[in-house]
């Protein structure tokens, strides 16, 4: 008697949209709702920034960082990232590369490992030669 096992197909590979909502959800995972959703919103906006070569279209996101309750540690370089949005601060990039290794480091000493390695892949993609660890 020959046994033969259906193997399904191999499932599609996510959309852009879909790898967005995990990497979300991992970082909320990780961090907590409020800091997960700011940090998150800021890695977007620096993508979508550098991508575009013009500020992400996210007026207001400075006011609604306002709201959040995020570590203090975490408030000055995502309300860089905030000013995006309202067209603050794109062309400074010594800002956005220092505002980006201020989370990177934020998250590795309170070892939130998927939310750094996001940021240094950001900074290393983003910024490439400029991406030596330093202290911030």
């Amino acid at each position: 008697m020959i046994f033969v096992a259906r193997v399904p197909p191999p499932a599609a590979p996510p959309r852009r949209g879909e790898d967005e909502v995990v990497e979300g959800s991992l970082l909320v995972a990780e961090l907590g709702a409020a800091a997960g959703v700011a940090v998150w919103r800021a890695l977007r906006d620096a993508r979508s920034w550098r991508a575009r070569g013009a500020p992400p279209d996210a007026q207001g996101r400075l006011g609604a960082l306002r709201g959040v309750r995020l570590p203090q540690e975490l408030w000055a370089p995502l309300a860089v990232f905030a000013c995006l949005g309202d067209g603050i601060g794109a062309g400074d990039e010594a800002r956005l590369l220092h505002a980006s290794r201020r989370i990177a480091g934020w998250a590795e000493s309170n070892r939130a490992w998927r939310t750094a390695l996001a940021w240094e892949a950001l900074i290393a993609s983003q910024w490439p030669g400029r991406n030596g660890r330093r202290s911030v």
